[in-house]
């Protein structure tokens, strides 16, 4: 279930995050707008249960990481 309040306005990169024992784990990304990252959440973590049942059991957000390029996890697996 996905709880989702007003975005941030501020310039991205967004990511859909996971956290597992304190690591967070940037998902799916870069977004340039919160809201996108934010209608992700969900479809990222039925895509990360299909690889690891322990999906379920993280943490799943969003989170701006200002300055970083990376792609998400997903994004660079090409599942999403």
């Amino acid at each position: 279930m996905q709880i989702i309040g007003t975005p941030d306005t501020a310039p991205g990169p967004y990511y859909v995050s996971a956290i597992d024992a304190g690591r967070t784990f940037l998902m799916a990304g870069p977004y340039e707008l919160h809201g996108a990252a934010l209608a992700d959440v969900d479809r990222a973590l039925n895509i990360a249960h299909d690889h690891n049942g322990r999906a379920w059991f993280m943490a799943w957000g969003t989170v701006r990481v200002e300055g970083c390029e990376r792609r998400g996890r997903l994004n660079e697996l090409g599942l999403l």
